[in-house]
């Protein structure tokens, strides 16, 4: 479980990161979807940006209902 929690603070923070290095007006570092955990989730002109998006592309756009970018990490 520790491990666990480590990843999750991890993903989290790094995704903030980028999302903030990109310039993204809103950002969400943890969602919970359908029972899966997203992370880094930022939008910005008119765009929804993905870290960290574990699969969840399909159902952030009917969310958002945006256009989904997936953001490289670089990690």
């Amino acid at each position: 479980m520790q491990r666990d929690l480590g990843e999750t603070v991890d993903k989290a923070l790094i995704a903030k990161d980028v999302l903030k290095r990109l310039g993204a007006n809103v950002v969400i570092p943890r969602i919970i979807i359908k029972g899966k955990k997203v992370y880094g989730v930022g939008l910005k002109d008119g765009k929804v940006y993905v870290v960290f998006p574990e699969g969840m592309e399909d159902e952030i756009k009917k969310i958002f209902k945006k256009e989904v970018v997936v953001v490289e990490s670089n990690t």
